[in-house]
């Protein structure tokens, strides 16, 4: 982080939605150490870091985060932060996670064509996903050698 320490902005949960769609399509944030907060914007609590900037959602407000953020070595995805975080809301810290975004890419692929087939027999990381995710859905190979789990999460992506 920045000597000064970060510089707060609020987002509202339409905004969150718009800053991923802009990235999707490759307008990324500045890299100026803010921290944006905003609501909730899925079924889980999410800190996300961006090149030089972070959004936090999950129900804390605006004074919470400049408290807990007041020591200039840490930011939003330092351990002891994301501990306090665990301790305000009462749960406990998950997993790293990645969230991608991209335009639909044009064309024909090169890759082979995987024959995928409706999965759904209560497979752990099918469960798991539906406590953070909503709209869950799991294929398995014809094989039965992968298993693909896609739902939305943070604004609904």
């Amino acid at each position: 982080m920045s000597g000064s320490g970060p510089r707060f902005q609020t987002l509202s949960a339409d905004e969150v939605t718009t800053l991923f769609a802009d990235a999707a399509h490759g307008v990324y944030p500045a890299a100026d150490w803010s921290v944006w907060v905003a609501p909730p914007c899925g079924p889980a609590a999410a800190v996300v870091a961006f090149t030089g900037c972070f959004l936090v959602t999950a129900p804390v407000d605006l004074p919470w985060w400049q408290r807990v953020l007041a020591d200039p070595e840490v930011d939003p995805l330092h351990p002891r932060v994301l501990l306090s975080l665990a301790e305000h809301l009462g749960t406990t810290v998950g997993e790293n996670d990645a969230v991608l975004v991209a335009p639909p890419a044009l064309g024909m692929s090169i890759a082979p064509r995987v024959r995928l087939l409706p999965f759904d027999d209560g497979h752990p990381r099918v469960t798991r996903s539906r406590r953070f995710r909503d709209d869950v859905q799991a294929w398995t190979t014809a094989e039965g050698d992968g298993l693909l789990v896609l739902g939305r999460g943070l604004a609904g992506r």
